[in-house]
């Protein structure tokens, strides 16, 4: 996913085993805070569930983030829309 305005860019891949992220990985474009973003994702996401893993918000991420400034709080939400899109690749590949 990515932000025209700002130019950042996320990609989130995961590995999915028993239904659970078992390996997730980024490749970021961007300013720090994108990048602590995509990290914090991982680290959210790793060893959830699929169902778990979608809950994952862009305020929790922020707030696990001990917050973002203001100007950059739409990293946040990058970084819960590439979660999401990588989780709608899988459950289309995996039908």
């Amino acid at each position: 996913v990515g932000n025209p305005t700002c130019g950042d860019v996320l990609f989130i891949y995961i590995k999915v085993k028993k239904d659970k992220i078992e390996k997730i990985k980024f490749k970021t474009f961007g300013c720090p805070a994108a990048i602590s973003v995509s990290d914090m994702v991982c680290d959210l996401a790793k060893g959830k569930t699929i169902n778990e893993a979608k809950k994952i918000t862009n305020k929790l991420i922020a707030e696990k983030l001990q917050g973002l400034p203001k100007l950059k709080y739409h990293c946040s939400l990058l970084g819960e829309q590439a979660l999401l899109a990588a989780i709608k690749d899988y459950e289309k590949k995996n039908k």
